[in-house]
């Protein structure tokens, strides 16, 4: 199994709505941010398990389905996906599919200490909030603003060297909430349901003349692969994005 870190570097100019920052227990990392899918980063607001702010996801009632923990033996990566009331509306098999989606991840990557990444999952919203027109999918991570140095620091850890004429030592980078786990900038079980570390959600495909396939094979020219998109907005949270 492979530790998973895909770090971005943040480029000025993104940027969302200013939000108090909140007291930080991990004044190493400092104020927490959400990046949206379209690249917009905002401070995150009250404090969370993180010790740093947090969003508020919309799964408290009856209505959505109880979490699931994804987990697989030999790793300790688990996924911990917490559904949305929005969710009580989606076809049967959407939430199968999702779940087959984390498992790929759990069983394919794991971390060298207990790492638990809460995922927010939408139906027809992501966050509470509409999808871009036309989107199959869309994701949103919280994370935190760091530097070189704090990032070649924890990857040293796991014996990489940085070593190049350019490495970029006054660069700015962005590390997702699920990064920070992995690489021990954070506790790997701090957060939780209700202080998740990103946000997924998915089209309804209402009005398109499209449907989605909600198995893992067998897509025909007028669907769209559920548990395909489902990998690429999870693997956003994990930190696989680009700004």
């Amino acid at each position: 199994m492979d530790p998973f870190y895909d770090l971005s570097a943040y480029l000025p100019g993104h940027g969302g709505g200013v939000l108090p920052v909140s007291n930080h227990s991990n004044s190493s990392l400092g104020q927490e941010y959400l990046l949206s899918d379209s690249g917009a980063l905002s401070p995150m607001g009250t404090a969370s398990d993180h010790g740093a702010g947090s969003g508020t996801v919309t799964s408290s009632s009856s209505s959505a389905p109880a979490p699931t923990l994804v987990a697989a033996n030999g790793s300790n990566l688990q996924i911990d996906l917490v559904w949305d009331n929005s969710v009580a509306s989606a076809p049967s098999g959407f939430t199968a599919a999702v779940i087959a989606a984390a498992q790929t991840y759990v069983n394919d990557f794991t971390s060298s200490a207990k790492t638990v990444l809460y995922i927010d999952v939408g139906w027809g919203e992501v966050a509470g909030s509409s999808l871009t027109a036309n989107a199959l999918g869309e994701s949103e991570s919280s994370g935190y603003l760091t530097n070189y140095t704090t990032v070649t620091h924890a990857l040293s850890n796991d014996g990489y060297s940085f070593t190049a004429s350019n490495e970029p030592t006054s660069g700015q980078f962005f590390v997702t909430s699920a990064q920070a786990k992995a690489l021990g900038l954070i506790s790997g079980t701090s957060g939780g349901l209700s202080s998740v570390d990103g946000y997924v959600g998915f089209s309804t495909l209402s009005g398109t003349g499209y449907s989605w396939n909600l198995n893992a094979t067998g897509t025909t020219s007028s669907q769209f692969n559920l548990q395909a998109v489902a990998d690429h907005e999870i693997s956003e949270v994990m930190g696989r994005i680009g700004m």
